[in-house]
């Protein structure tokens, strides 16, 4: 008489497992919720052979999401890419300005325009050249979410 793998000849049930399934805190499929009670099937294991379970065991562990994915299409932009795009502009809206600032602040000066005009032209010219920088910004986030579809 030829046995199993788990010592028990063919055509007997085997015993149930005293360990007892995970059970979800929220059961989509019905039955007992979190607080409710539970029947005798739900205690115990199944009886048949069958290797495949009626439900699947809930997992604890997430999926690891890889920092470097080589499935990604080249054309979206990865996170080093919005880095550095975020950090050439921010160079750019603290270095701009103020160049400008000067730069129109000297023309004005040595050009001898009257006072009003030396103290207002930079400022506007500042100005100018933070809106600038926003468009061109905006110009690139435009162009990467084009690119993504």
């Amino acid at each position: 008489m030829s046995q199993d793998n788990f010592g028990s000849p063919p055509g007997v049930a085997k015993m149930p497992t005293l360990r007892k399934p995970i059970r979800p805190f929220f059961n989509p499929g019905g039955g007992s919720g979190a607080g409710g009670s539970s029947t005798e099937t739900e205690n115990t294991a199944p009886l048949s052979s069958d290797p495949s379970p009626t439900h699947k065991m809930p997992t604890l562990r997430k999926p690891i999401k890889p920092f470097f994915n080589p499935d990604t299409p080249v054309e979206t932009e990865d996170s080093g890419e919005a880095i550095f795009t975020l950090a050439i502009f921010s160079f750019l809206m603290f270095s701009v300005p103020i160049a400008v600032f000067f730069y129109v602040q000297d023309y004005m000066v040595t050009n001898e325009f009257d006072e009003m005009s030396s103290i207002f032209a930079p400022v506007l010219g500042a100005i100018i050249a933070v809106n600038l920088i926003i468009v061109l910004y905006v110009i690139r986030a435009l162009q990467v979410e084009r690119r993504g579809q």
